[in-house]
């Protein structure tokens, strides 16, 4: 997958935001940064989670996760359903709120859609 796919799509498409499945413990592969980093300037969300069945996204186990975290890259879904993040991140982005509003609220447990420790929060 190349980078560029994210810029693509929202020039193309005006997309509005991502919801990227990533492998193993949710952490996007570091050749994919760059778009990442687009995604942050122009202020589209993206919220990775992982393909792993009952996994947890939380960008602390891996270097690329990790480098995601650090330079508030993307949004963890840390053990959201992909049908809770779906409908969230749609909710949210219907109420006009900025990045912020959006990262922090994706990051909230509104109702019961988070359910690990908060220490990983």
């Amino acid at each position: 997958m190349s980078a560029d796919i994210f810029r693509i799509l929202v020039e193309n498409n005006n997309t509005k935001a991502f919801i990227f499945r990533a492998f193993g413990a949710g952490d996007a592969s570091t050749h994919l940064i760059e778009g990442f980093e687009y995604l942050k300037k122009n202020n589209i969300p993206i919220v990775v989670t992982t393909q792993a069945p009952n996994g947890i996204a939380s960008f602390q186990v891996n270097d690329s996760g990790k480098m995601l975290k650090d330079k508030d890259l993307a949004i963890p879904a840390f053990d959201m359903s992909i049908e809770s993040i779906t409908t969230k991140l749609a909710w949210l982005l219907a109420q006009n709120f900025s990045y912020e509003q959006i990262k922090n609220k994706m990051l909230e447990d509104l109702h019961g859609e988070i359910n690990i420790e908060n220490e990983l929060i």
